[in-house]
């Protein structure tokens, strides 16, 4: 009965060192290839798994192997609404006005000729810019002071003369300006009834028109008009 006892107790012996040795086998299988974790291909999603396994605790970190690439600076850029680049109106200037060319039977300057009233010269170049008297015992005048040119006004509120202030103005004397030469104004007028170094006159029945001179640099510095008796 004895020897029947120790076979048994041999026979247990060999059952348990059969299961340490497959446990030991199934200990390593389990360390090589963590519960939970799958094989992946390059640039696929990462498996996360639901829990640690319970063999190991072996847990995966996530991976954002598919995520987006950050934006640059530059393409983080947006527009603000109503910020667009808005054309700016192109400045507009008056245009200038032409007037009736100087003629010895209808000499005029500015378009205005001597005698002319005070209502045509507002009808024409509208209200003047400022106006001043000068001042004088007999026949007080006034004058209309406009951007480049003046106009001045006798007591009966008639044009007693016109003077050009500006090179900017074409005062209708065919083509000719402040600032221009002696050779410019025989050009443009003819030749002058009178000349000196120092002025230039054109004169016919009821006027006269008169051109100062730089003597040094032979242009014209001034022009006016003006009424003469015969």
């Amino acid at each position: 009965m004895l020897k029947k006892w120790f076979s048994q107790v041999a026979a247990a012996g060999m059952v348990i060192a059969l299961a340490v040795a497959l446990a030991a086998c199934g200990g390593k299988d389990a360390a090589e290839a963590p519960v939970g974790v799958q094989p992946t291909l390059a640039g696929a999603a990462t498996t996360v798994p639901s829990s640690s396994s319970p063999a190991t605790g072996y847990v995966t970190a996530a991976a954002e192997t598919n995520a987006p690439p950050e934006k640059t600076a530059a393409n983080n850029y947006v527009q603000q609404a109503g910020n667009e680049a808005k054309p700016t109106a192109a400045a507009t200037t008056k245009p200038k006005k032409t007037y009736d060319p100087y003629t010895v039977e209808k000499p005029l300057l500015m378009g205005v000729a001597i005698g002319d009233s005070q209502d045509s010269v507002l009808k024409l170049h509208g209200s003047p810019k400022s106006n001043y008297l000068m001042d004088d015992a007999e026949d007080p005048i006034t004058v209309y002071e406009y951007d480049g040119f003046h106009i001045g006004l006798n007591p009966l509120k008639q044009v007693e003369f016109i003077e050009v202030a500006s090179s900017e103005e074409d005062p209708g004397l065919n083509g000719l300006r402040l600032d221009q030469t002696t050779a410019d104004a025989a050009k443009a007028l003819g030749k002058p009834d009178s000349s000196t170094d120092y002025v230039m006159t054109y004169k016919t029945k009821t006027t006269v028109l008169k051109l100062d001179i730089d003597t040094k640099s032979k242009t014209i510095q001034s022009i006016k008009l003006f009424g003469r008796s015969e």
